[in-house]
């Protein structure tokens, strides 16, 4: 590539297509250049197994971090789940590191034709139009791209398109790379020949200087030239060339090193069974010998993959019967690292499917015990499936990681395969198989919420604890703590994870144990012991993130549940962070409370702040999930929040037809499933009791509401008590009966203040507001009952406060209803924020002055305008104030 190639990729430039032949044509062209004035330059020669989605985008991060290490992210979440949603938490890290970095950063993608995985393209696609201006992509590729938005960068002049006969070197180029870069005493003519039979192929170029290094007498200068005109393939007939100068040392370096797609000194030692290969890289990188640093230690190296290629030809044509025992070798060195991903490759490779399956069996339950389920069925996948059947442990693992991210037939499948195997050969620990294989099925069992006959499966766990490892031990104590939280013994749930702790101790890795925590804390919430259920959510969520990595699966299960408990407490800014970040992730796994945290939550909080839309997108994304992974409860929930949600709005009609098309399409009675039943029941007949009050069926809902009261009394679900005698409290006081909604309400303000509870009755809005506002008057005038704390009318203050609060934020910083509807015609309706910016777009104010008067960092205020400009389909500011009039989101 010449100087002025290099100089044209300049910002505002974001996407640079670089298209070019095979045949070394495009060795060259990348920018090295850049790398000569300082500018951080990350390089990525894509390879077929680059296809998968996980690989490819951890190679990406890491090559930006090689070139620049202050862009460093955390990529483990991709190991647990590669849903599109974790690629675009992980690339908007990356995106904000860039940002920050404030330098010119260039990735360059080679052979990016072999691509043609739809979420890799998509997600590349989010990292292009979501990137900084001085983030810059150069794409070689053999085909057009068509999976990118190409055209939409050609409309806002953010594409560079270079094709083949751009990347030629000119004559005089041509001469100035040999003669003056390089020091070879050339003629002119010379210059002319060589020019004209590598057609100013960079590549060919450098092949023949490496070749001309060793001899440049006249006649091998004559020799060359002839010779270029008789082969079909130049690069080919050079390369040829090149390897026969070299002394037989190094040649048998290169050949031996061709199965490696990337290498370090240890590496090529264990390959090569010698000493001396950290030396020899850096030799050959010397030389010029197409080996590239992909770190600035120059710990690891590339061979350029055409070059590699030719290499891997060579040795195949030579030294076929070495080819195996190279792959054998590179792979025990992989696994001696923990690198089993690229260890199986390798064994694959060299046809020992055997080794293979045991490296991931061997390492199989380790995956499992650190919640690394992807990349446990990642390697799974690249074993034969005849292979594996009879394999017991492994078979049981992959049944542990299916059902762990709730995919509940292949874990039967997995099981099934279990037992077949039993039955055909006798196992030394077939009693630990069977049960472990029970475990498993009792865990399938809660994840489905069907909790009959879990008891009975967990029996022979906990009759031969002995034989069991500490990691089935472990769980199976979770998902008895699990089913006594819905058969209302909460005591006994904590009592368990409290015993349970020593076993957790003893797990390879952090999972159950997060669990525990996750489920202790549940039990206490329900008893509504909100401070020791915060402990123990906070718990889980520090394990998560220390052990397991701030985006890891269990960290996003986690913080739902403390984000609830947030939202709650009134915490909001917290709370939201911790919903946003498990919605965003899109949660793959868990049992169903995990799932109703997550999207009730984070509904309520979008309703909090009048963001009525967005509130309808969540609860119709949870529903999807729901029918997804067949959680009913999950949809039950949803079901009554969105019946709730449309009262809100006054839309009547449309809540009681669902109420209608739900009553018939799902009969529920709580006779059956222990209290899964019962929590169903319950939820659809407080939609119910709600939908009664709209006509005036007073007396219906409070009968409603009065039975599922006393029934949270007998269980001694204490939360669910304070909760729904708030409901009942506000449906009295609607229908007049002012004296029953105090006594009602008092004791769950009691225990409000006891806990520090908030929201439960900010969100049943005037009707619970109006008691409060009564109760305060009555303690101004001590006729509350002597129970009552001196801070008792105190905190109903603060309620009020508290209220009176979000009624004047809503009215100065939410945009009105009428302008939330009409962000609903787009695709994905803008934020509060970014409508509180456009409105000061409209006045004109810069980034600066902006961001200023909204007192957030200026880089915040670029973000959200690059979001508002990609949701509105503009591309500057008084296009977004135009089009946002156009739509009434601005009067």
């Amino acid at each position: 590539m010449s100087t002025k190639d290099v100089d044209d990729i300049r910002p505002p430039l974001i996407l640079t297509k670089l298209k070019a032949p095979t045949d070394f044509g495009n060795l060259l062209v990348r920018p090295r250049l850049l790398v000569d004035r300082g500018t951080a330059v990350a390089w990525l020669s894509i390879d077929a197994e680059d296809n998968d989605a996980e690989r490819c985008i951890k190679h990406i991060v890491e090559s930006i971090r090689l070139a620049a290490p202050a862009i460093s992210v955390d990529t483990i979440t991709l190991s647990k789940n590669k849903s599109e949603q974790t690629i675009k938490v992980i690339f908007t890290e990356l995106i904000n590191k860039i940002e920050i970095f404030n330098d010119d950063v260039y990735l360059v993608i080679d052979d990016w034709h072999l691509i043609h995985n739809e979420k890799l393209q998509a997600s590349l696609t989010f990292l292009i139009e979501h990137a900084p201006a001085h983030f810059h992509l150069v794409i070689c590729s053999r085909s057009q791209p068509s999976a990118l938005p190409l055209a939409t960068l050609r409309v806002k002049n953010q594409l560079l398109e270079i094709n083949s006969s751009d990347l030629r070197f000119s004559k005089d180029e041509s001469s100035t790379f040999l003669r003056e870069l390089n020091q070879l005493a050339l003629e002119t003519k010379d210059i002319q020949i060589l020019w004209q039979k590598t057609e100013g192929w960079a590549a060919s170029l450098q092949l023949i200087l490496l070749i001309l290094r060793t001899n440049n007498s006249r006649k091998e200068i004559v020799n060359l030239s002839n010779n270029l005109g008789r082969n079909h393939s130049i690069s080919e007939y050079l390369a040829e060339n090149v390897l026969n100068s070299l002394s037989p040392e190094t040649l048998e370096f290169l050949l031996q090193t061709a199965i490696l797609p990337r290498l370090n000194g240890d590496l090529c030692n264990a390959v090569t069974q010698r000493s001396d290969g950290r030396v020899m890289l850096r030799t050959l990188y010397q030389q010029g010998l197409f080996i590239r640093p992909l770190d600035q230690e120059q710990d690891w190296f590339q061979y350029h993959h055409l070059f590699a290629r030719f290499l891997q030809r060579r040795l195949k044509r030579d030294y076929p019967e070495k080819i195996p025992e190279l792959h054998l070798l590179a792979s025990r060195w992989f696994a001696d690292q923990g690198q089993i991903d690229e260890a199986v490759r390798h064994a694959m490779a060299a046809d020992e499917v055997e080794q293979a399956i045991s490296l991931v069996e061997e390492n199989a339950m380790w995956l499992v015990e650190h919640s690394f389920m992807g990349a446990l069925l990642n390697l799974v996948d690249k074993l034969p499936r005849a292979k594996i059947q009879e394999h017991c442990q492994l078979q049981l693992a992959i049944a542990w990681a299916h059902c762990l991210t709730h995919h509940q037939q292949a874990a039967q499948e997995a099981l099934d395969c279990v037992a077949r195997a039993l039955i055909r050969e006798n196992y030394p620990n077939e009693q630990a198989i069977r049960t472990e294989a029970r475990v498993i099925a009792a865990c399938i069992d809660i994840y489905a919420d069907r909790l009959d006959g879990v008891e009975a499966l967990l029996q022979p766990c906990f009759a031969e604890a002995e034989a069991c490892s500490p990691w089935v031990l472990s769980v199976a104590h979770n998902i008895l703590t699990y089913v006594f939280i819905h058969t209302y013994r909460y005591a006994e749930a904590q009592q368990l994870q409290q015993q349970t702790k020593s076993l957790h101790q003893k797990t390879q890795g952090p999972f159950s144990s997060i669990y525990g925590d996750c489920f202790a804390g549940m039990a206490a919430l329900a008893e509504c012991r909100l401070d020791i259920a915060e402990r123990h959510f906070t718990q889980a969520l520090d394990k998560a993130a220390q052990k397991a990595g701030k985006h890891s699966h269990a960290a996003y299960l986690a913080g739902a549940l403390l984000g609830q408990l947030l939202y709650e407490r009134n915490q909001l800014e917290q709370a939201e962070t911790l919903l946003t970040d498990s919605l965003t992730l899109g949660l793959e796994g868990g049992v169903a409370d995990f799932y109703i945290a997550t999207y009730l939550f984070s509904s309520r909080l979008k309703i909090v702040k009048k963001q009525l839309g967005e509130a309808h997108a969540i609860l119709s994304e949870g529903e999807r999930t729901a029918h997804k992974l067949q959680i009913p409860r999950l949809d039950f929930a949803l079901k009554s929040k969105l019946i709730k949600l449309y009262l809100l709005e006054g839309d009547v009609k449309t809540a009681q037809r669902l109420m209608q098309y739900w009553e018939q399409s799902v009969a529920i009675t709580p006779a059956s499933n222990l209290g899964i039943a019962e929590q169903m029941f319950d939820i659809r007949e407080l939609a119910r009791a709600r939908l009664s009050c709209v006509d005036g069926g007073y007396r219906e809902a409070i009968d409603i509401l009065s039975a599922i009261l006393q029934e949270t009394i007998d269980n001694s679900c204490r939360y669910g008590e304070v909760r729904i005698r708030t409901i009942l409290a506000g449906v009295m006081n609607q229908a007049g009966l002012y004296a029953d909604a105090e006594n009602t309400l008092l004791p769950a303000l009691l225990v409000g203040l006891e806990q520090g509870m908030v929201r439960t009755f900010l969100d049943e809005g005037n009707a619970v507001i109006s008691i409060i506002e009564r109760l305060c008057e009555r303690d101004r005038q001590h006729q509350l009952p002597a129970q009552t704390s001196p801070d008792f009318g105190r905190w109903l203050n603060n309620l009020l406060a508290a209220n009176k609060a979000q009624s004047e934020n809503d009215d100065k910083a939410v945009p009105t209803a009428e302008s939330i509807n009409n962000t609903q015609h787009l695709l994905t309706p803008l934020k509060a924020r970014e409508v509180d910016i456009l409105k000061l777009l409209e006045n004109g104010l810069s980034n600066k002055e902006i961001a200023r008067q909204l007192n957030i960092g200026i880089n915040t205020v670029k973000w959200y305008l690059k979001s508002t400009y990609s949701k509105l389909g503009v591309t500057k500011r008084a296009q977004a104030v135009t089009e946002a009039r156009r739509l009434k989101i601005l009067p």
